[in-house]
């Protein structure tokens, strides 16, 4: 379902067409993957996240392998069609009730609003594996996460970490923004609607690409994966800024605001955490869970549990 696959190299961007991942090039020992043109300085004073990846602080100093030594980032696309959003989520998202009957004319802002978001959407996503002293400097951010948290938690017990930004592209952003700007509000709404359906329907095949991978690695069950992003479960905001330091996006056109917010705004970044599937079981009550308005951990921790 995640058709061709691309490897980004220093300087090169080489479709293989393969339907998986492909597999690692190697850089020369001494080579650094270059941050994002946007960078941030870390709170020790380094200039990027890559820098720090290459000479870690003593507490990072261990047998693991730095960033140049792993993979490279890997940017997956995907076919319109076979993520597809369909009626019922697209209802789900707007609060109607199921089995609720429609109007004629709301029948038919859904089905535009379908059609115009698989015309219009070019889904792709860069993503990019770290051990697990990578992604908890990552994690750290600037020192702003709730404490204690769910990510921190299962991060210390997960196997795999995978970072990822994956984005619609420009086009429907700009579609939607024309239709509040006009005088169509209501397809407007209904299309950003459509277009958040079938953001996340590319986030579970990415995070099923990943389950896949890491079976066929191992040639055992295959973990149990969920996502996390910045924004989310304590998880601050400003996360954004070494996450995007250490997964270069601008090769699908995604970057960060001053604000941290994803341009395009059909976007969605953070990191795939594998393991045993108990590792994402936690209760919904730390200090800020309450001021959670989508409680999406519930059902996909649910789901979880009936494997």
């Amino acid at each position: 379902p995640i058709t061709p696959i691309a490897q980004i190299g220093p300087s090169t961007l080489r479709e293989t067409g393969a339907i998986r991942w492909s597999q690692p090039v190697r850089e020369p020992a001494n080579h650094v993957y270059p941050a994002n043109s946007t960078q941030h300085s870390s709170r020790d004073g380094r200039d990027s996240l890559a820098a720090s990846f290459s000479t870690k602080p003593s507490e990072m100093r261990d047998t693991e392998p730095t960033l140049s030594d792993r993979r490279v980032p890997q940017l997956s696309r995907f076919d319109t069609e076979q993520v597809r959003p369909d009626r019922a989520s697209i209802l789900a998202l707007q609060g109607v009730p199921s089995g609720h009957r429609l109007s004629e004319v709301a029948e038919r802002l859904v089905a535009d609003a379908i059609e115009e978001t698989v015309r219009l959407a070019d889904p792709q996503a860069v993503s990019l594996e770290l051990t697990p002293s990578e992604f908890r400097f990552v994690l750290e951010g600037e020192g702003h996460n709730s404490t204690p948290n769910p990510v921190e938690e299962v991060a210390a017990r997960a196997d795999h970490s995978r970072l990822f930004i994956l984005t619609l592209g420009l086009p429907i952003s700009r579609r939607i923004a024309s239709l509040f700007e006009g005088r169509d509000p209501a397809l407007g709404c209904t299309l950003d609607v459509a277009a958040s359906a079938i953001a996340e329907r590319v986030a579970d095949r990415l995070q099923a690409a990943f389950e896949w991978e890491l079976s066929e690695a191992s040639g055992a069950r295959s973990k149990a994966v969920m996502r996390y992003s910045p924004g989310y479960c304590g998880w601050h905001l400003s996360g954004q800024r070494r996450l995007f330091s250490a997964l270069d996006a601008s090769s699908i056109g995604v970057s960060i605001n001053e604000s941290c917010l994803m341009i395009p705004i059909k976007s969605i970044s953070g990191v795939m955490l594998a393991g045993e599937p108990r590792i994402h079981f936690f209760k919904n009550d730390y200090a800020f869970c309450e001021e959670c308005q989508t409680k999406n951990c519930r059902e996909r921790i649910r789901e979880l549990s009936r494997r």
